[in-house]
């Protein structure tokens, strides 16, 4: 039976010991990005504003800036919107460089409800975390 038993010797040790090392630096690594990414960092969000009240044949222009709570910069991000609902005839959406643009000459009265979702990846690489996504609901409205 003791012919069969191989002894450690300092080679083996300090092979073990590295791994490890290398292993507890990883895991720590990995739970500071965990934890800055519970603590810190927050999803996008849209606007909390109502959309101002547009007249009927009167030039029409509002705009929404979404943002990132950690880092304004919106350069630094790639911003996907998608928009559900109608607009009034005339009122046409931009959407692009991180802003939602409403602009024309509506030739319709009433309350159009919107659901804007935005969902935002970073040009860098640093995570969002999840989710990196958000909707809100807006309302155009267009009095005579």
């Amino acid at each position: 039976m003791k012919g069969n038993i191989k002894k450690w010797n300092k080679n083996h040790l300090k092979t073990v010991v590295l791994l490890l090392g290398f292993a507890i630096s990883f895991s720590l690594y990995n739970c500071e990005a965990a934890i800055n990414c519970i603590s810190s960092l927050k999803p996008p969000e849209l606007p909390p504003k109502e959309l101002k009240i547009g007249y009927l044949e009167q030039a029409y222009f509002e705009e929404l800036i979404p943002y990132v709570p950690q880092n304004p910069n919106a350069e630094i991000y790639y911003w996907d919107f998608e928009i559900e609902g109608q607009l009034p005839k005339g009122i046409d959406v931009y959407l692009g460089s991180g802003r939602i643009v409403f602009e024309g000459v509506p030739k319709e009265v009433g309350t159009y409800n919107l659901k804007i979702y935005l969902e935002v990846d970073s040009v860098d690489g640093v995570s969002l975390c999840n989710p990196a996504r958000t909707s809100k609901d807006y309302a155009v409205q267009i009095n005579p």
